[in-house]
């Protein structure tokens, strides 16, 4: 997480973001799950994001008991998430119930710009074994 704080953490608002971040990725990693995707204004060089975009993998190995609830809620406005963490995420490997989606994952939804062109995405790796990359 330092090398995200270091890249996108240069306002006081984005230092907000980053430190719900922070205790979101923490959370997640509790309850087992090893890889997010971050997307979004945030991970452009926008002033003010609204939150955090992204995305976190389900696996066979997620405690749902330490999975806070509010990664579970995924219908629109989720707005307990962006209240309590000030991230916006899906579950990654799910299909997007938006027609403009054209019935894409979220992870592909994320690699596209509003153009239609190829973009990336922030892969971060969870667990003590881990660091972002």
């Amino acid at each position: 997480m330092h090398d995200i704080w270091q890249r996108f953490g240069w306002s006081s608002l984005r230092r907000r973001l980053c430190r719900g971040l922070a205790d979101a990725t923490e959370n997640l990693a509790r309850a087992g799950i090893r890889r997010v995707w971050i997307d979004g204004s945030f991970t452009t060089s926008r002033d003010r994001p609204n939150d955090v975009d992204g995305c976190w993998e389900y696996n066979a190995e997620v405690d749902l008991a330490q999975l806070d609830s509010v990664f579970l809620d995924t219908a629109p406005p989720r707005r307990a998430m962006k209240d309590k963490y000030g991230v916006d995420f899906l579950i990654a490997g799910t299909r997007l119930g938006d027609p403009s989606a054209g019935g894409a994952t979220v992870q592909d939804f994320f690699q596209v710009d509003r153009d239609g062109n190829a973009k990336g995405i922030l892969l971060v790796r969870l667990g003590a074994d881990h660091d972002s990359e």
